[in-house]
């Protein structure tokens, strides 16, 4: 009698932790640890205006345009979710994910919306493409043939070298440092003057992403 009665109420406290488990979704272990996607998905309801301010709050962007009927952007997208792997680890001049871009999705075939958002934001081709640092673009695709995920990694990693600027990565006083003392923009900028010019800060980025690269000497320029 006594088992029976053990059994039982066992039984019930079994049967009341799993509609509470049931009740509570994020009380579960896979809830709890869950981390946001790579690839964000543009809304319906969201406009110009709220993608731009989110452009405008992330160190480095990067929008993409695609549509089902293109094969090519399935592939695309799966290169671009492989590339959050490169960004796990971060920089030895920066926290970890310091240039992990923030990646943003427009399915323009899902809605008259999202196609017309792609073509205010100058996406008019599918797969297409832009890299903005900071609110600005830096870079975008030319033809959507040209389109592929190595091109999109080289300028994101041309942008992200501008993230280990000297005004974010001081000199190291360490025996080990990826970034020689700099104290100026002048191996970038022969003048000391910064660039504003869209095409003119891309160039800048692309040459400190190559002398960091390189090892030469002035990696970490300022293009602030």
């Amino acid at each position: 009698m006594a088992l029976m009665s053990l059994l039982v109420r066992t039984t019930i406290l079994l049967l009341i932790t799993q509609r509470l488990t049931l009740a509570v979704p994020n009380y579960s272990h896979q809830n709890r640890f869950k981390m946001p996607a790579f690839l964000r998905y543009v809304r319906e309801d969201e406009d110009v205006s709220s993608i731009q301010d989110e452009l405008s709050k992330s160190k480095i962007s990067l929008v993409v345009a695609v549509a089902s009927f293109e094969r090519r952007c399935s592939s695309i997208l799966n290169g671009i979710q492989k590339l959050e792997n490169e960004y796990d680890s971060g920089t030895c001049c920066g926290p970890p994910d310091a240039s992990k871009p923030n990646v943003i999705v427009i399915k323009t075939d899902e809605s008259d919306e999202l196609e017309e958002l792609a073509i205010e934001l100058g996406l008019n081709d599918v797969p297409s493409y832009q890299i903005y640092r900071d609110g600005i673009v830096l870079g975008s695709s030319e033809r959507a043939a040209d389109v592929n995920v190595d091109t999109i990694r080289s300028q994101l990693k041309s942008a992200a070298a501008a993230t280990a600027a000297v005004s974010c990565c001081p000199p190291s006083t360490s025996s080990i440092s990826c970034c020689p003392p700099s104290t100026s923009s002048a191996s970038c900028c022969p003048d000391g003057s910064a660039p504003t010019d869209a095409a003119d800060i891309l160039k800048l980025v692309q040459k400190s992403y190559a002398n960091t690269v390189n090892g030469e000497e002035g990696c970490c320029v300022s293009v602030q």
